[in-house]
């Protein structure tokens, strides 16, 4: 199994364990945190996976690796790519 697979197999379980406690911006910033890892778990078993795409967070820059993306999918992913700080952090947007 990837090790991304299996991280971001915990962030969902957290997320969802979270969502059932009311946790609402903590079981966000987990959710992003799982698309970002199956993304890199994607990547990394079609031997993508670029080592700058390692380093980032940013789930628009890891769907643009995929081969001919989906034009839906890749709005939804810029949708939500910036969850994790509005929801880590206070602010107008938390």
């Amino acid at each position: 199994m990837s090790r991304y697979k299996e991280y971001a197999d915990m962030e969902l379980k957290s997320a969802k364990g979270l969502m059932a406690l009311g946790l609402w911006n903590k079981a966000g910033k987990d959710c992003v945190s799982f698309c970002e890892k199956r993304l890199k778990d994607w990547l990394e078993d079609h031997h993508l996976l670029a080592e700058n795409l390692e380093r980032t967070h940013n789930l628009k820059s890891l769907f643009k690796a995929v081969p001919s993306y989906d034009r839906p999918l890749y709005k939804s992913l810029a949708a939500i790519s910036g969850y994790y700080f509005e929801t880590v952090y206070p602010g107008d947007n938390a």
